[in-house]
């Protein structure tokens, strides 16, 4: 339910999601997120295919933080693979170096939020390039995804290139 909430607009939902989910992966030994990856990975690829900046962002550095509690949850993630990077494909596409802007539709929200509550990106005050985002997110799962994470990835995005194997 708390990863369903990052993809929402309106604060304080999308703050109280956010929030929550990372109170969960902090507090939640990594044998029982093992066990309930599969129960998030939709929730997460629908927050991917919204496109929208801010939620992906969001939730691609929820997916890192996931990764980085442990490398058995970056090795559960890849079997799933193949509901997230078609998702993830599209947005790396979409923000390619060289490519052209999109007209933003949505502002993003103007509404502050407590800084000491703000965690993993404060998007009024940097620059986020969501194509590097996403390609320092490929290269954790290759490092720490276990041995078939290199073949996965390259089988569902052909253009992504190695940085283990260059």
């Amino acid at each position: 339910m708390f990863v369903m909430g990052i993809r929402e607009q309106i604060e304080p939902c999308g703050f109280l999601g956010l929030r929550g989910t990372e109170d969960i992966i902090e507090r939640t030994p990594p044998k029982v997120l093992i066990k309930h990856i599969r129960g998030i990975i939709y929730p997460l690829k629908d927050n991917l295919q919204t496109l929208d900046d801010e939620i992906c962002i969001k939730t691609i550095n929820v997916i890192l933080s996931l990764a980085k509690k442990s490398d058995g949850i970056a090795e559960a993630f890849v079997p799933l693979f193949n509901i997230l990077l078609p998702s993830v494909d599209v947005l790396r596409n979409k923000h390619e170096v060289g490519a052209r802007k999109p007209k933003n539709r949505r502002p993003m929200s103007a509404v502050p939020v407590e800084k000491k509550f703000v965690k993993l990106v404060d998007l009024k005050r940097q620059n986020v390039n969501i194509g590097q985002l996403v390609q320092t997110m490929l290269e954790y799962f290759e490092r720490h995804g276990g041995l078939y994470a290199y073949v996965t990835i390259k089988k569902l995005m052909p253009k992504y290139e190695s940085c283990l194997f260059s």
